[in-house]
């Protein structure tokens, strides 16, 4: 047994933020917990939820991705130091007055993170390729990772999160998306840039917390965004036609209906559940 606190990430907040909380604050967070006996902290969903680029994407459970973490809880200036001074200075000014605001301005604390993390990568994105750690992690997140980047850059070129008005790429197909991938080569890199040091960020704090007798414990959705890579990669796991929710109650009289697709048990079972597999070692 073991007591504990439960807190979404963004909620944290410390002087060295960018408007939001991020991975790194849980370093303190951590130290707290041992200092007040605590066991476990448990996190809302970290995943990825980027679709409308708007503050509609704020809600934690309506991921684009069940494997991706999302970009927001990135330290960007833990990655590398700007070169560009003026860029950098710039950045962390605005930084100062989003930290500053009461509550998040989830667009433009979004929109600073990547301007910023987008600039570290035209300048140590090259370099950070031919490294053994950069290159073993795109190979073993490969088979959700390319998905995932190729829909990122698919959403931003359509400027919708629904894969049905993609064109030509409605439907996944390999061989195309592959080509595609080739095509806009610059723009997947750099999603595998952000993820791999979002993926770097998360397990030095998971190895922390370990250290100091801490569980992080994990909040996976009960559902599925129809407009996710997952749906648009393995449509035959769901009951696309379907439809989640929950009965009615003191809280909602009229019952919820969420707009997750529900599972298609008997398609998964056929591979042994691989999808929840990979789903739980992932995370």
């Amino acid at each position: 047994r073991g007591a504990g606190t439960a807190i979404p990430v963004f909620s944290l907040r410390s002087a060295d933020d960018f408007g939001v909380g991020d991975f790194y604050d849980l370093f303190k967070l951590i130290d707290w917990a041992e200092a007040t006996g605590q066991k476990v902290i448990q996190l809302l969903p970290i995943n990825d939820t980027t679709m409308t680029r708007t503050w509609l994407d704020s809600y934690p459970y309506n991921a684009n991705s069940t494997f991706a973490l999302h970009p927001m809880y990135i330290r960007p200036d833990a990655i590398g130091e700007l070169e560009d001074k003026a860029k950098a200075e710039w950045a962390r000014e605005k930084a100062a007055c989003l930290n500053g605001l009461a509550v998040v301005d989830y667009e433009e604390v979004n929109e600073l993170k990547e301007t910023y993390v987008k600039a570290l990568y035209a300048q140590m994105g090259e370099k950070l390729a031919s490294t053994i750690a950069y290159r073993t992690f795109v190979k073993n997140n490969l088979s959700w990772l390319k998905p995932y980047a190729a829909y990122s850059v698919l959403r931003d070129q359509f400027k919708t999160a629904d894969f049905n008005r993609w064109g030509e790429h409605a439907k996944y197909q390999e061989e195309k998306i592959d080509a595609f991938v080739e095509a806009n080569r610059d723009k997947i890199n750099y999603v595998y840039f952000v993820q791999y040091h979002l993926d770097k960020q998360l397990r030095e704090v998971r190895n922390y917390a370990h250290k100091h007798h801490v569980v992080l414990k994990g909040d996976i959705p009960i559902g599925i965004s129809s407009s996710s890579v997952d749906a648009w990669l393995n449509p035959e796991l769901f009951h696309m036609d379907c439809s989640a929710g929950a009965p009615p109650d003191d809280f909602s009289i009229m019952g919820q209906n969420w707009g997750f697709p529900t599972y298609n048990w008997e398609v998964m079972k056929r591979d042994g559940y691989q999808w929840w597999k990979n789903r739980f070692r992932k995370m």
